[in-house]
């Protein structure tokens, strides 16, 4: 029996971290996809700020803090928001994904330098 009993704690502590826990980004991305933004803005940023959050998770995070930001016309604080992202987690998916989006937006800023057009007209082309 006693042995049964240590085989399985050995087996507990094998386990990875990462897979014995929920994702902690789980709670506010389902916020998020529910409309639940405010909850999800807090979701995220608890995890940004939780020591034990590993570093992927800190980085959809903050990639999720920004698209939430875009979608709420707040375009400066979404665009900080992935310069962080980018800058923090160089090496992360989020941070492939999201440097290509900040160069199509840095585009569409020198369309509208360029053209001397509004922002707000070149956005709703693009």
């Amino acid at each position: 029996m006693n042995a049964v009993k240590l085989t399985a704690i050995l087996l507990c502590l094998l386990i990875p971290a990462t897979i014995a826990f929920a994702d902690r980004t789980e709670a506010p991305t389902r916020y998020y996809e529910h409309g639940l933004l405010e909850d999800a803005k807090r979701g995220f940023i608890d995890v940004t700020l939780d020591q034990d959050a590993g570093d992927d998770e800190k980085a959809r995070s903050l990639s999720a803090l920004g698209d939430i930001a875009f979608d709420q016309n707040k375009i400066s604080l979404a665009i900080d928001t992935w310069k962080e992202l980018v800058d923090t987690y160089p090496d992360s998916e989020e941070a492939t994904l999201v440097a290509d989006r900040l160069n199509q937006i840095g585009q569409i800023v020198d369309a509208t330098t360029v053209l001397h057009l509004p922002q707000d007209a070149v956005c709703e082309q693009a």
